[in-house]
């Protein structure tokens, strides 16, 4: 259904910032951004990373869980940056020579709003918005200190959720409207966040969805460790949260953790050729 009514989507438009993100990655020169610790004074910012249906809803919903953590969920403030961003005619190029003034005036463009959703006790502060995977050298620069949290589904279940989840397959979320497309962008997801996180040097931890529904306590240990926090018992339990997440996931976030999602796509077994095989590869990498 979504193949046949999707409307059609530009995707080497779509991808084609992000190409030119890997090119800067592999040749450029990355010494300034480098990591900085966040201000002592300011709550530290952790950044779920991942694509629709991997599992971020999930894992924000449970580190909101922790009393030292408040979940922004999809906040909207790397939009605001990325807006002050292009305004400014601040590119990639432009990051790298930015003045420390410079960086704190456009890291409070993030944080102001941030801090007033937060709880005021909070050390740190998880957004899981979706778009941070397609801005780390700006995370890296404006909000240097922040943990990045990137979560891994087998893509043959994720391409399978995104195929039956109701996403309308419309401007930026247009790629969900064919599998080819979902191939596509997977891909590219996972050689630039790898490459990011490899050469910019970003605190951060890999986290397999697959392992976060069948060892949580696992997966939460090593999120906390990211961020120096100790294990709570409140993370295993993003059912008792009283926050409702605004995302397509909500439902199953109100439930104890489960795991009957995973494999799900060997039922579409035929869908799934050789190609898809080797993102298997990149996610297990």
């Amino acid at each position: 259904m979504q193949r046949a009514t999707a409307p059609p989507f530009d995707l080497q438009g779509f991808l084609a910032p992000l190409q030119e993100q890997l090119e800067a990655l592999r040749c450029g020169d990355l010494e300034p951004f480098l990591p900085t610790a966040h201000p002592a004074e300011e709550p530290g910012v952790a950044f779920v990373l991942g694509l629709p249906r991997s599992g971020t809803t999930l894992l924000e919903q449970m580190l909101d869980g922790h009393p030292s953590v408040c979940g922004l969920g999809e906040f909207q403030g790397l939009t605001l940056l990325c807006r002050e961003l292009g305004e400014q005619g601040i590119g990639a190029a432009q990051l790298a020579c930015l003045s420390g003034q410079r960086r704190s005036a456009l890291g409070r463009v993030y944080r102001q709003p941030a801090q007033r959703l937060a709880d005021r006790q909070a050390a740190w502060m998880v957004d899981k918005s979706l778009i941070s995977w397609m801005w780390l050298p700006a995370i890296a620069q404006v909000l240097p200190g922040s943990v990045v949290l990137h979560l891994r589904r087998d893509p043959r279940d994720l391409a399978l959720s995104l195929s039956m989840a109701a996403i309308r397959p419309t401007g930026a979320l247009g790629w969900v409207g064919s599998l080819d497309h979902i191939h596509a962008v997977v891909s590219t997801h996972l050689e630039l966040v790898s490459l990011a996180l490899e050469r910019l040097q970003l605190n951060h931890r890999v986290i397999r969805y697959e392992t976060l529904v069948a060892q949580p306590e696992a997966s939460l240990r090593c999120s906390l460790e990211a961020m120096q926090l100790p294990m709570h018992e409140g993370v295993l339990h993003p059912e008792r949260n009283p926050r409702i997440p605004i995302t397509l996931s909500h439902s199953q976030a109100r439930e104890p953790i489960y795991s009957t999602s995973v494999g799900r796509w060997r039922h579409y077994d035929w869908l799934f050729g050789d190609e898809w095989e080797q993102l298997v590869t990149q996610v297990s990498a």
